[in-house]
């Protein structure tokens, strides 16, 4: 992964060398001291060379991000792996690391890893709950490493980012019985497959009513009594659910755009979402479409 920006910091520790380096420049000046010069650039030395250290490290550490799993509903978990690997000869001591989260998502996201060397690789992980639907990023994330010494801090900010997709909640409903289409056929014929030739037609009982014109002459010379073209009745259920987006549904003005934070147009979008995979469910082909716009979506 690229890198973005770099911070270096000095801990507490690295103030207070650096602190008495200064103190110690000043007073060699002050007292024409040449001993205090020696002992000013010595404590400057170990500030620059932990400094040099720690800058060294971190461009040798690469992260690799993992998701369990990239596309779940709101309210569901899912865990993020961490895999830390490092490129530099020196063994890359406490490491420790802060992935950034969307408000859309819940979880700890930092820790400390213990150690990375060219040997093995080094892994943390964490569990994030998803909270609002939608598309969000997780990243980028941030590496901390130290100096022996634990005289200064270098932050990196690697570039990256994971995609999630939180879709809305889905609830259970009961099964719903759409109306049956007048197609004049009876309801207990069973699916057949149809359109092979003459043999595959299916041959009933005659029953006083049914028209002339659907008399099956042949079956009938072979039963040896009248008998009725049945035809099957074609399970091509179409549904179509239609969410209302405009602000007046919802208590507000303005675009459909502006609806995210109200209540009403979440339980509306769970509502809609409930409805599909139930009917989805029984093999219904359904079309959703949204009040205003002229996307249709399948």
């Amino acid at each position: 992964m690229r890198r973005l920006r770099l911070g270096v910091r000095l801990t507490p520790r690295g103030i207070g060398v650096a602190g008495g380096s200064v103190f110690t420049f000043i007073a060699s000046l002050w007292t024409s001291s040449f001993e205090l010069l020696y002992v000013c650039g010595g404590l400057a030395a170990m500030v620059a060379s932990a400094a040099g250290y720690a800058l060294l490290l971190p461009s040798k550490v690469s992260v690799r991000r993992d998701l369990a799993n990239d596309v779940l509903h709101a309210s569901a978990t899912t865990r993020v792996v961490l895999t830390f690997e490092t490129e530099s000869v020196l063994p890359v001591g406490m490491l420790t690391w802060q992935d950034h989260l969307p408000a859309a998502l819940k979880g700890t996201a930092h820790g400390v890893v213990d150690a990375v060397d060219q040997t093995d690789t080094s892994t943390a992980s964490y569990e994030v709950r998803a909270t609002r639907r939608g598309e969000h990023e997780v990243g980028p994330l941030d590496v901390s490493v130290g100096d022996p010494l634990g005289l200064v801090e270098v932050r990196r900010t690697v570039s990256g980012s994971s995609a999630v997709t939180i879709l809305p909640t889905v609830v259970g409903l009961p099964v719903v019985r759409l109306g049956a289409r007048s197609s004049g056929v009876s309801a207990w014929a069973p699916r057949q497959s149809v359109g092979a030739g003459e043999e595959d037609v299916i041959a009933r009982p005659y029953v006083a009513g049914d028209a002339m014109r659907r008399i099956h002459w042949k079956a009938t010379a072979r039963h040896g009594e009248l008998m009725t073209r049945q035809e099957e009745a074609i399970d091509d259920r179409r549904v179509a659910v239609v969410l209302d987006a405009s602000a007046a549904a919802h208590g507000g003005e303005g675009d459909h755009d502006d609806l995210g934070d109200r209540p009403t147009f979440e339980w509306a979008v769970s509502a809609v979402a409930s409805a599909c995979a139930r009917f989805v469910e029984h093999g219904d082909r359904v079309f959703l479409r949204v009040a205003g716009l002229k996307v249709v979506a399948r």
